[in-house]
């Protein structure tokens, strides 16, 4: 399992012991997050809403994502369907049942050149599609990355993570995302 956020906002958390009790440390991921409304003409994008997701750990995989930074989510979907992936025990605390549902496969059609689906679901995510020839994945370090969400075989999101190492939102950092 992947190293989970050592600081959470509690909000996505499972007692995968089973000890009646919830550690912040192994059993909560999502570090604090903040949705945010899209006020000029969201329906023109497809874009529902976005999130802004700072962890200060970071956190899985090892030695890929687990430096300070922040997420930022741009959803095609509603909160509430977001909100509806499950916490439970599978892969990094989603329900099992949702975990199926969040890997199934994209047609290849529409599943973007160089993407990949590791199987990296999350509760409150879906899958997490990445690039694995993107630096992070070899060893070169974590400065931003861009990544597509999946769930039920369709697209739900994308989104832009960068270190603090990097000045968040400058044309550079975008542009090789």
């Amino acid at each position: 399992m992947a190293k989970l956020s050592q600081s959470s906002s509690g909000k996505h958390c499972f007692d995968k012991n089973n000890d009646s009790r919830i550690s912040p440390a192994t059993e909560c991921i999502g570090g604090t997050e903040r949705p945010l409304r899209l006020a000029e003409r969201p329906h023109e994008t497809g874009l529902k809403w976005a999130l802004l997701n700072y962890n200060p750990h970071g956190h899985g995989p090892p030695h890929v994502y687990d430096t300070p930074h922040l997420d930022v989510h741009f959803y095609l979907q509603s909160k509430a369907q977001r909100d509806a992936i499950r916490p439970g025990p599978c892969d990094v605390l989603i329900n099992c049942t949702d975990y199926a549902k969040a890997t199934a496969p994209i047609p290849p059609a529409y599943m973007p050149a160089d993407y990949q689906d590791q199987g990296l679901a999350e509760v409150a995510m879906g899958n997490h599609l990445i690039d694995p020839t993107a630096p992070e994945w070899h060893h070169k370090g974590f400065t931003h990355a861009f990544i597509y969400g999946a769930y039920d075989g369709v697209f739900l999101r994308t989104f832009l993570g960068s270190s603090r190492r990097r000045c968040f939102g400058s044309r550079a950092g975008l542009e090789g995302a």
